[in-house]
């Protein structure tokens, strides 16, 4: 467990590869939309693809979308503290076979890789430091030309379009 805690809100840990059958996570997934804690809280639910395949972590959002259909519908519920559910997925960028659908009432966020890099500083002082001062005092030349053109060449367009049309773009 990380952290225990998190703005307030308690933090309540599951990997999903540790559980023997889906039961186990439909039953922590009642018990924490049932907790009779005063504190909001969130729940983090692990999902790696090496441990689970990609059948167990699609059901296990649709048990977790179920508890909490069920949590919103309790007439009482915005009397109750907050419950929070993230879905975690470990998703290794040379690997990107998992594939989970998310309707419109989850938010989700992408975290493409957090390791460090040998072009910028840390991750830490990242964080602490202002994004605009960080643009103009860095010099992303090498990371750049490093990534720049893996990143666009991963790009998926909503409709199919030819490379004439994407030619023209660029020009």
């Amino acid at each position: 467990k990380p952290f225990q805690s998190l703005a307030g809100f308690e933090v309540n840990w599951i990997k999903l590869h540790d559980l023997s059958s889906s039961r186990d996570l439909e039953k922590a997934t009642e018990d924490f939309f049932a907790s009779p804690s005063p504190k909001d809280s969130v729940l983090v639910v692990h999902c790696d693809p090496v441990g689970s395949s990609q059948r167990r972590i699609s059901h296990s959002k649709n048990i977790l979308e179920t508890q909490q259909r069920i949590f919103r519908q309790d007439p009482h519920a915005h009397e109750k503290p907050k419950r929070i559910v993230i879905l975690l997925i470990h998703v290794d960028r040379t690997n990107v076979n998992t594939i989970v659908d998310f309707d419109s009432n989850w938010g989700y966020a992408t975290i493409d890789d957090v390791k460090p890099s040998p072009d910028l500083p840390s991750i830490q002082s990242l964080l602490k430091v202002d994004k605009l001062q960080m643009v103009k005092d860095e010099d992303f030349r090498s990371t750049l030309s490093r990534d720049f053109l893996l990143s666009f060449s991963r790009l998926r367009y909503q409709t199919a379009r030819k490379s004439e049309e994407i030619g023209k773009k660029i020009e």
